[in-house]
């Protein structure tokens, strides 16, 4: 299953990531206010989550630390799915450009 997840998470496919988690919260038995109430992650954030896309307004930072502990709670996680879960475009920290710039 961390197999799987590496993959997906490695081919960019924060959908992907999403349905595995949605899959396995559900064969679980919890509902996404059990799981909003154990983390305290709004429910809005964890839909995204499983919709496999980026909530707007909040920094891809969060986003990857709220799936990170999503996939924690689901014991679904393993250090090796770090680094390729920064790959997701997604989930990329946008460039920031100056406001002034020397002359």
């Amino acid at each position: 299953m961390v197999e799987e997840l590496m993959t997906e998470s490695s081919q960019s496919d924060l959908g992907q990531i999403g349905y595995r988690i949605r899959s396995e919260r559900e064969k679980k038995g919890w509902s996404i206010a059990d799981v909003s109430a154990s983390l305290r992650i709004n429910e809005k954030i964890l839909k995204a989550i499983e919709e496999g896309r980026s909530e707007e307004g909040i920094a891809p930072v969060f986003m990857r630390g709220f799936i990170r502990s999503y996939l924690r709670h689901l014991k679904l996680w393993d250090d090796s799915i770090d680094t390729p879960l920064q790959n997701v475009p997604e989930l990329k920290q946008k460039a920031i450009k100056p406001v002034f710039q020397k002359t």
